[in-house]
C-alpha cells in the first residue's frame, strides 16, 4: 500500500504544470523517440521490468508482457502493441502528457568542467578504470589497438563535485566513489559493472545510507561493450551462476544527448562480427535515470535471442538531487541537498534542506517560495557575485524558523519580493539588496549595502557594522546584545533606525543624515548613543531617545546625498569617531559612517610603511588531503581569530583567538579524521572578515 501512494503521489508531481521543463532526473526513463534511426520501434518486452517513473514523448511499443511497477506517461494517444500478452501496469497509464524537454547536448558540461582530457585529434581512446576509495586511474592508447594500461595518464582521487570531461571516445568501468559526472563529446563503452562503492553485485545499495552520486553522459551513445564480463558468445547460457561472466550492474544517471542507449555488435547481417546461436548475454541492472534521444535496442530477436534483459529500478535520491550537469537549469519541489558550481538556475516552488551556492552562480526565483529548512549557504568572491533576482510577487526566498545557519556572502540581491531568514545563526557579509529583508535570530551584518528596509529580530546578539541603509533599519526582539558600529542611514523616506520591544541598541560611529526621522525608540529601554551625526532629519533627529558622548549635528558632507555616501575630505565626520574604537585600517582614529577616509600614507619611516597592503587567509596545498598550511596577511595588529567551518556552519576547529603582529602567519590546519568535503575557513579582525573555501579530498 505504501508503494501504491508514493507513486500516485510522484505521478501527480510529474503530470502537474504543463508550462514546466522537469529535471531529467525525476524520471527513471525518458526518451524522445521510441524508434530507431531507421523507423524501427523499440519494443519492451517479456524480460523487462521497470520500477520507476518511465515518459516517452514518443509511442511507447509493448510487446508481449513486461512489467511496469512505476507511473507510465506519454504524449502520445495510445501505445504501439505487438502481440500484447499479459501487460502489469500498477498503476492506469497516462496518455497525451505535456512534452519534456530533453538536453540536446552537453555544452553545459564541457563548459564547467574542472578536469579534461583530449583524445589527440581523435587519435586516442580513453579508459577509465573506478577504484571506489583509491578514486580513478585515466588511461589513454591509440585507437585500433589493443587495450593496454601501460600509459597513466592521470589518477585522480574520488571527486566531490567535479564534472569530468572527455574529448573523444570513452571506456569506463568499475566501481565508483565521490559525486560527480563522466562526460564524453562521443560514445561511451561500459566495459563492465559501473556501480557504487558499496552496492552489491546486482547494484543494489542502503539509499538511505549512500552518499555517492555518479552522472555519465555522453554526446552521442553509451554503449554496453561485447566483453567476457558483461555476457561475450552467450554468457548466461555458459556461466549463468557466475555474474562476473554475464550480465552488467549500473548505479547512477545515464544520458546520450546524440542517440541511444544500447549495446554492441547485435548480431546484424552486416555486422562483421557473428556471435553464437543463441547470444544471451543476461540482465542489465539500472539502479538510477536513464535519459536518451531515442530508444536503443537491448535485445534483438537476432540468431534467436542477443542482448539483455532490462531490470530498470529508480533511486529515489533523485528526485531530490542530481549529479553535477543533470539538473541545469531549473530546480523545484523537494530535495535534500543542492550545491550549485555555476550556471543560471530557475527555482519554481522549491523546498531544499541544504542549499548551497558558489561564486558566479544566478538564480532566478520564478515563483512561489524557495523554501530553505536546514542550511543556507551562499559563497560569492568580489569579482563574481552570487547573484539572486526575484520576480516581486510576495516571498521570494524563506529560510524556515528552527533552520541551524545562514550565510550570505558577497550576494547581490535584486527584484522586490520579501527575503526571511529565520535561524539560529545568520550572516550577511557584503550583500546588497533592493528587495527587503527580514532576519530572525542571532544575525552579523559586515560591509552590506540595503536599498530596503532590514529588519532584524534577535534573542541572543545581533551586530551590525560598515554598512549603509538607504530604507532604514528595525531592531525588534529582546537580544542580549546589540551594536550598530561604523554604518550610514541616509535617504531614506522613512525612519534611519527604530528600536522596539526588548532592544537596547548601542549605537556608536554612525551617520544618520537626511531621512524621514533619524533614531525612533519604540520600545522599553533606551538606546545609548555616541561618536554619532545625526542631521537634518526632516520630522525630527531623535524621538523619545537622546544623544550621548560625542554625538554632533553637522552636515557629513557626502560626495552625493543621493547615492554616493563617501566622505570628502572636508567632512567634519573624519577621525571624530569613538577614541575607543579600532582604528580605522589607514590607522587613524575612527570615522563615523560606514565608508572611512583613506588618508594618505605618512612619510617614509614611519611604522605605516611596514604594513602589508592586503588583510586574508590562504592555504596551500589546496585541495589537500590531511594537513594544509595557512598564511594569514595582517596589514594591522590586533585581535585575530580564525576558525574552520563546514558547509552548514557548524564549527570544525578554532586555529587561533588572539592579539596577532603585523605581517605573515602561517598555522598547520590538521583535518584527519574529517570527512572528505567542502569548508569553509573564516578569519576575522574587527569588522574585517574574509571566507575561504577549503577543500579535504579524503
Amino acid at each position: 500500500m505504501k508503494r501504491l501512494s508514493y507513486w500516485a503521489l510522484l505521478a501527480l508531481i510529474l503530470m502537474a504544470g504543463q508550462a514546466l521543463t522537469r529535471p531529467i532526473t525525476s524520471y527513471q526513463y525518458l526518451t524522445e523517440l521510441e524508434t530507431t534511426n531507421l523507423g524501427e520501434i523499440i519494443w519492451f518486452w517479456t524480460p523487462d521490468t521497470v520500477w520507476g517513473p518511465l515518459h516517452s514523448n514518443d509511442f511507447i511499443g509493448i510487446k508481449y508482457s513486461p512489467t511496469f511497477f512505476g507511473p507510465v506517461s506519454t504524449c502520445k494517444n495510445n501505445f504501439h502493441y505487438y502481440q500484447r500478452g499479459n501487460v502489469h501496469f500498477e498503476q492506469e497509464p497516462v496518455f497525451n502528457a505535456p512534452e519534456v524537454n530533453l538536453p540536446h547536448d552537453l555544452t553545459f558540461q564541457e563548459d564547467h568542467a574542472s578536469v579534461r582530457f583530449n583524445d589527440d585529434g581523435g587519435r586516442l581512446m580513453t579508459w577509465m578504470k573506478l577504484h571506489g576509495d583509491a578514486g580513478i586511474d585515466v588511461f589513454q592508447y591509440e585507437l585500433g589497438l589493443e587495450r593496454h594500461d601501460t600509459n597513466l595518464v592521470r589518477h585522480l582521487s574520488p571527486p566531490i563535485g567535479d564534472i569530468i570531461w572527455v574529448d573523444g571516445k570513452l571506456e569506463l568501468e568499475g566501481l565508483f566513489r565521490g559525486w560527480a559526472t563522466i562526460a564524453a563529446s562521443d560514445d561511451i563503452y561500459l566495459l563492465d559493472d559501473v556501480r557504487y562503492a558499496d552496492s552489491d553485485e546486482h547494484g543494489a545499495f542502503d539509499q538511505e545510507s549512500c552518499r555517492d552520486l555518479l552522472g555519465v553522459a555522453s554526446a552521442g551513445n553509451i554503449i554496453i561493450a561485447n566483453t567476457e564480463a558483461n555476457g561475450k558468445d552467450n554468457g548466461y547460457a555458459v556461466g549463468r551462476d557466475r555474474l562476473d561472466r554475464h550480465s552488467i550492474a549500473l548505479n547512477g544517471c545515464y544520458m546520450a544527448t546524440g542517440e541511444s542507449f544500447t549495446f554492441e555488435q547485435q548480431n546484424d547481417d552486416w555486422d562483421r562480427y557473428q556471435g553464437p546461436t543463441p547470444d544471451q548475454r543476461g540482465q542489465m541492472w539500472l539502479w538510477g535515470s536513464l535519459t536518451q534521444k531515442r530508444a536503443g535496442y537491448l535485445h534483438r530477436s537476432n540468431h534467436e535471442w542477443t542482448g539483455y534483459g532490462r531490470s530498470l529500478r529508480y533511486d529515489f535520491r533523485l528526485s531530490r538531487m542530481a549529479p553535477p550537469g543533470f539538473a541545469v537549469g531549473e530546480l523545484y519541489g523537494d530535495m535534500d541537498r543542492v550545491e550549485l558550481f555555476s550556471g543560471s538556475h530557475d527555482i519554481y516552488s522549491c523546498r531544499i534542506q541544504t542549499l548551497i551556492v558558489h561564486a558566479g552562480v544566478e538564480l532566478n526565483l520564478q515563483y512561489g517560495n524557495l523554501v530553505v529548512t536546514d542550511s543556507l549557504v551562499m559563497v560569492g568572491s568580489a569579482d563574481s557575485l552570487v547573484i539572486v533576482h526575484d520576480n516581486g510577487e510576495g516571498q521570494a526566498l524563506l529560510v524556515e524558523t528552527g533552520a541551524v545557519y545562514t550565510s550570505l556572502s558577497n550576494v547581490a540581491i535584486s527584484g522586490s519580493g520579501e527575503y526571511q531568514f529565520n535561524s539560529e545563526t545568520t550572516i550577511l557579509d557584503r550583500v546588497t539588496s533592493t528587495s527587503p529583508i527580514a532576519c530572525e535570530g542571532s544575525t552579523t551584518v559586515t560591509g552590506s549595502d540595503f536599498g530596503a528596509l532590514l529588519t532584524l529580530t534577535g534573542f541572543r546578539t545581533v551586530s551590525v557594522t560598515g554598512s549603509l541603509f538607504r530604507a532604514g533599519l528595525i531592531l525588534r526582539g529582546s537580544p542580549r546584545t546589540c551594536t550598530i558600529d561604523r554604518s550610514t542611514f541616509a535617504s531614506s523616506d522613512g525612519t534611519g533606525i527604530t528600536y522596539r520591544g526588548g532592544v537596547e541598541p548601542l549605537i556608536t560611529n554612525c551617520i544618520i543624515a537626511f531621512n524621514r526621522i533619524g533614531i525612533v525608540r519604540d520600545g522599553r529601554f533606551d538606546a545609548t548613543i555616541r561618536y554619532s551625526d545625526v542631521h537634518e532629519n526632516r520630522v525630527d533627529n531623535y524621538l523619545d531617545c537622546e544623544p550621548g558622548e560625542g554625538c554632533i549635528d553637522v552636515n557629513p558632507l557626502f560626495v552625493n546625498a543621493f547615492d554616493d555616501f563617501h566622505l570628502t575630505a572636508e567632512s567634519p565626520c573624519i577621525d571624530i569617531g569613538d577614541p575607543g574604537s579600532p582604528h580605522d585600517s589607514d590607522g587613524t582614529v575612527a570615522d563615523m559612517g560606514a565608508f572611512y577616509f583613506h588618508h594618505q600614507l605618512s612619510a617614509p619611516g614611519d611604522d605605516f610603511g611596514l604594513r602589508i597592503a592586503e588583510f586574508g587567509v590562504s592555504a596551500s596545498p589546496n585541495p589537500f588531503n590531511d594537513r594544509t598550511t595557512l598564511t594569514l596577511a595582517i596589514p594591522l595588529t590586533g585581535q585575530v581569530k580564525i576558525a574552520v567551518y563546514d558547509l552548514s556552519g557548524r564549527l570544525k576547529a578554532e586555529l587561533l583567538g588572539g592579539k596577532v603582529e603585523v605581517g605573515k602567519t602561517s598555522l598547520s590546519l590538521d583535518a584527519s579524521g574529517w570527512p572528505a568535503g567542502v569548508y569553509l575557513l573564516r578569519l576575522q579582525s574587527g569588522s574585517e572578515i574574509r571566507n575561504v573555501k577549503i577543500v579535504k579530498l579524503n
